[in-house]
């Protein structure tokens, strides 16, 4: 017999983990939901929160006072009898259905089968592609993969650095590093040295209520500016060059221009960022509509007001629905509870509707908070001038000049670009090169990037056999 729950929900970040626990209160007048968390890590925490609940303490301390406050309620929520966790599980196949929808899941090498009355996709972000010259050379990589090092595994860079980009990670990364004893070579920001213009406005709305976070900004930037790391403004192209000396053919160099001058950094390392953008990887795969978002240039889930998707069975929230940060993630969670319940049949309880107000109003500030972030971090325009050499998609090794050639040949579309070329059909299927391609193929053709559409997502997600087809089993392995 198929595995049964009400709710399903793929992810257990801050969203995730927040949603589930509001789900199971245990102080509703029926019996609580069945609900099954689905996670790809070893334990509950997402990105941001990633090791918390294992985390030895001097890295601890040194992640922050934030990190550290997650391990009480991921504990809390993790220990909760009523929820069942499906831990290092990847779902590699979904198929809405008018009762529900059907996962296909893998679990330690066990493939099983899991239906749901609901889906809650609580996929959190991912890195906004960052295209430019020689970006594919070995010793350039992001500052979410090395933090998620230092998280997971507690490695940091043996090697001085520079950081590259620009975002809040960019400074707490760095204060991170700084404290870790990792010499950080320079800094070159992609945005300048104060607040735009087109900022200022959002940042006097954001201040009620935000005075802590934006507090926090500040102070990171003054202790970075107290170490003495030399920063650079308004970085407009790079290139990364390789080592001649290096037969690895490692990062040698990197060559910036700040207006109309070129300047070069010898380093064997560069972390670079520019903030994230919804992962609408799943919403995709499950046919949920997508929207355009102007001021950030990316895709997200188009949602109804409670959460639902185009899917009626399919919901969304935390970042993965619209980036709001991790906090507001988790005031997301108790928010959707009463809706996501009542859609159900279920009666949420006058404690269960108190607890969404409350999250609502938690919300107003956060949401004023991320209109000042969006007006201040845009995407970067280094990395929206692509050049013929740059390789769009390292997976295939295809060029931004290929994708002009096949441009001027009428390609009318991303999708078109894959027949094309192969572009977007190597292991990430897509998620890093998407963006990328429309983009070039807007500038070629003089389209907006939103008219060259999205990647469609094919199954199977993730790489399975034909054995693993034949040996797909409808009993759940034990949950934890």
């Amino acid at each position: 017999m198929i595995h049964k729950v009400d709710i399903a929900i793929i992810g257990a970040g801050p969203a995730g983990m927040s949603l589930a626990q509001s789900l199971v209160s245990g102080d509703e007048k029926t019996r609580p939901p069945s609900v099954a968390v689905i996670d790809e890590q070893k334990d509950g925490g997402g990105q941001v929160y990633r090791a918390a609940l294992r985390q030895a303490p001097d890295l601890a301390s040194v992640l922050g006072q934030e990190y550290q406050s997650a391990r009480p309620w991921l504990q809390e929520a993790s220990q909760n009898p009523d929820i069942q966790f499906y831990f290092r599980t990847s779902a590699w196949n979904i198929e809405p259905r008018e009762d529900g929808v059907e996962l296909a899941l893998v679990s330690a090498g066990r493939n099983w089968r899991l239906r749901a009355k609901r889906l809650v996709l609580a996929s959190g972000a991912m890195e906004r592609p960052t295209p430019f010259s020689g970006w594919q050379t070995p010793g350039v990589m992001t500052m979410g993969a090395a933090q998620t090092l230092m998280k997971d595994a507690g490695l940091v860079p043996d090697q001085p650095l520079v950081l590259l980009g620009s975002g809040p990670l960019l400074y707490l990364f760095a204060k991170q590093l700084l404290q870790s004893g990792v010499s950080i070579q320079a800094v070159l920001h992609t945005g300048p040295r104060g607040l735009r213009a087109a900022a200022w406005a959002a940042f006097w709305a954001a201040l009620p209520g935000n005075f802590s976070p934006l507090g926090k900004g500040l102070l990171w930037r003054m202790q970075l500016a107290l170490a003495r790391v030399p920063q650079v403004f308004n970085v407009a192209e790079v290139v990364a060059q390789p080592d001649p000396q290096d037969t690895a053919g490692g990062l040698g160099a990197l060559r910036y221009r700040v207006g109309g001058h070129w300047h070069t950094l010898q380093t064997g390392l560069v972390l670079v960022h520019d903030g994230v953008v919804p992962n609408t990887h799943l919403a995709a795969a499950c046919g949920c509509s997508l929207t355009w978002d102007q001021q950030q240039a990316c895709w997200r889930p188009e949602l109804d007001e409670t959460g639902r998707s185009s899917q009626s069975q399919i919901w969304a929230l935390g970042d993965g629905a619209r980036i709001m940060g991790s906090e507001a993630a988790r005031w997301q969670g108790v928010a959707m509870a009463p809706a996501l319940l009542e859609s159900l049949g279920y009666q949420p309880s006058a404690a269960n509707l108190a607890r969404c107000q409350e999250a609502q109003r938690r919300l107003a500030p956060l949401q004023r908070l991320r209109r000042f972030l969006d007006a201040q971090f845009p995407p970067a325009g280094a990395f929206s001038e692509i050049s013929d050499d740059t390789q769009v998609c390292r997976c295939e090794a295809i060029s931004a000049g290929e994708i002009r050639r096949i441009a001027g040949l009428g390609c009318s579309g991303v999708n078109q670009a894959r027949s094309f070329t192969r572009v977007g059909m190597g292991p990430c299927m897509g998620r890093q090169c998407g963006a990328s391609v429309a983009k070039v193929l807007a500038g070629a053709q003089g389209k907006p990037q939103s008219a060259l559409g999205y990647f469609t997502v094919r199954l199977p997600l993730k790489p399975v056999t034909v054995g693993d087809l034949c040996a797909l089993e409808a009993d759940a392995p034990a949950s934890g």
